[in-house]
C-alpha cells in the first residue's frame, strides 16, 4: 500500500521536470534536527529528525527545482518538500489553489477536501480512500509556502489512516521553522535552536513525546518551559503545544495535580484556547470530579473555533478519559452541543 502512494506522489511533483539524483547534499542532520534548504535559497527549513529518514533527493539539471522525500517507517508517515522558482502568482493561496486545481483531475475520488490559511502558509487537506483500484484510505495536506524566491510544496500523507493519528500531522506542521541562512551561505548549527534555548528544548521534548516517551519528554519541556518564562523565544502556536503536551505527559504518568496546574497557568496566559480546558475537564474526570469535569468541557466547547490551525476539536465520545460519563445525561446533552456546532 505504502509503495503505491509513494509512486503516486513522485509522478505527480516530476510530471513537469527532469530531476536527477544529486552528487551533492542540501539535507544535514544537525543535532536533533534535519536542515534542509536549496541551491542559492536565503533560507533554511529546520524539524526533527525524530524516526524520519531521507530516501529521496532530486534536482533538475539547472538546479532550480528540487524534491526530498523523508518516510517514517515506523509510523508509516511521508513527508515531501517540492521546491521551485517563485514568481508565478502573489500569494500562498494562489500557490495552494493552482496546485489542488492539477491535482483534482487526478485524485477524482478524494473527499474532505478542507483549504485552511495558516499565518505563513496555505494547506489544503484531502481523503483518497483508493488508487487504481486499490484501497489506499491515504490522508494527505500539502502546505504551501513562498519563501524568498521559492515556492516550496511540505506534502504530508499516511496510507491505512486512523483518525487518532491526526495528531503526526499537525505535530510535524508545527515543528517546521524556517530560517534565514548565515552570511556565508551555509548550512549550519547557526540554523538549528542552540542548546539550552527554550527552542531546542521544546523540540527536543517533542521528539520524546511523539517517540511516548513521556517522562523524557517532562524533563525537556520543563526545561522550554523554564527558558520560555524567562525570555520568550516560541511562537504563540508552540508555546500552545509546549503547555497542552507537558500537561498532558503529567497526565499519562498520572500526575494529576501537576497536569492541573500545568493547563491551569496555561488558562491563566490564553484564556480562550480551548484545549487547555479541554484537558483540564479529562483531569478532572480521571479524578472523578464529575462538576469541575463538566464546567471546563462547557468552557473547552465554548472557544472551540480558537484552536490552531490544523488541529481538530477532540471527540469526548471516544476519549478514554470521560468512559465514566458517557451514559450521564449532563455529559451527554454538553456533547451535544458540540455535535450540533
Amino acid at each position: 500500500m505504502q509503495a503505491i502512494s509513494k509512486i503516486s506522489i513522485f509522478f505527480l511533483a516530476f510530471s513537469s521536470f527532469f530531476l536527477m539524483s544529486c552528487s551533492s547534499s542540501f539535507v544535514q542532520k544537525i543535532n536533533s534536527n534535519y536542515n534542509l534548504s536549496h541551491n542559492n535559497a536565503n533560507w533554511i527549513a529546520s524539524f526533527p529528525i525524530q524516526d524520519l529518514h531521507l530516501e529521496q533527493e532530486k534536482h533538475s539539471d539547472d538546479e532550480t527545482t528540487s524534491y526530498y522525500l523523508f518516510e517514517d517507517k515506523k509510523s508509516g508517515m511521508v513527508v515531501s518538500f517540492y521546491v521551485e522558482p517563485a514568481g508565478r502568482f502573489k500569494d500562498v493561496k494562489s500557490y495552494r489553489d493552482f496546485a489542488w486545481d492539477k491535482l483534482k483531475f487526478v485524485y477524482t475520488n478524494a473527499t474532505g477536501v478542507t483549504k485552511s490559511d495558516l499565518p505563513d502558509a496555505a494547506s489544503i487537506e484531502y481523503f483518497i480512500p483508493s488508487l487504481h483500484g486499490t484501497k489506499i484510505n491515504q490522508l494527505n495536506m500539502n502546505i504551501h509556502y513562498v519563501k524568498g524566491d521559492n515556492w516550496i510544496d511540505v506534502h504530508i500523507s499516511k496510507a491505512n489512516f486512523e483518525e487518532s493519528e491526526r495528531s503526526l500531522f499537525t505535530n510535524f506542521i508545527n515543528s517546521i521553522s524556517f530560517i534565514k541562512k548565515s552570511a556565508d551561505g551555509k548550512t549550519t548549527t547557526a540554523a538549528t535552536p542552540e542548546k539550552n534555548d527554550a527552542i531546542y528544548y521544546f523540540a527536543k521534548g517533542s521528539d520524546s513525546y511523539l517517540k511516548q516517551d513521556y517522562k523524557s519528554a517532562i524533563e525537556s519541556y520543563e526545561k522550554a518551559f523554564e527558558k520560555e518564562s524567562v525570555s520568550p523565544r516560541l511562537e504563540k502556536k508552540y508555546w500552545l503545544v509546549l503547555i497542552d503536551n507537558l500537561g498532558m505527559c503529567y497526565g499519562v504518568t498520572d500526575n494529576l495535580q501537576k497536569s492541573k496546574t500545568i493547563f491551569e497557568y496555561g488558562i491563566s496566559k490564553e484564556p480562550s484556547y480551548p484545549l487547555f480546558y479541554y484537558n483540564l475537564a479529562c483531569v478532572y474526570a480521571e479524578s472523578d470530579n464529575l462538576e469541575s469535569c463538566l464546567s471546563n468541557l462547557e468552557l473547552a466547547i465554548r472557544y472551540k473555533a480558537n484552536m490552531i490551525e490544523g488541529e481538530d476539536f477532540p471527540d469526548p465520545m471516544k476519549d478514554s478519559s470521560f468512559q465514566r460519563y458517557i451514559t450521564n445525561e449532563r455529559f451527554l446533552q454538553i456533547v451535544k452541543k458540540l455535535k450540533n456546532g
